[in-house]
């Protein structure tokens, strides 16, 4: 989908490394995993943010709820009040709607 349109998810110029990790995350848990947000606008900005294909947002369900809160270790509260788990390679968010997921290389961990 068009990037620019805030209203489309978009996959555009998401870095591979994310698209690895989505997968893995499935592949992991089980469970069923719908991308919400993505590259398009509407996010905010950073060096490892959506627009730069660090991070995309997935729709929370009890399956993958209780994934992330039993297998990653409670990592603190995010300043916008989210609670924050830590993955080898990524840290999961759980905003109101939806999970912010910011995916990194381990390499840079």
């Amino acid at each position: 989908m068009d990037r620019t349109i805030g209203q489309c998810t978009s996959l555009d110029t998401v870095r591979r490394t994310t698209v690895a990790s989505v997968i893995a995350l499935k592949r992991a848990s089980g469970c069923p995993i719908v991308i919400t947000g993505g590259t398009e606008v509407g996010h905010a900005p950073g060096r490892y943010s959506h627009a730069k294909g660090y991070k995309l947002d997935i729709q929370p369900n009890s399956c993958v709820n209780d994934h992330i809160i039993r297998h990653y270790p409670f990592d603190g509260i995010r300043d916008d009040g989210a609670p924050l788990y830590r993955a080898p390679n990524a840290l999961y968010a759980r905003e109101l709607d939806h999970w912010d997921i910011l995916f990194f290389d381990p390499q840079t961990s």
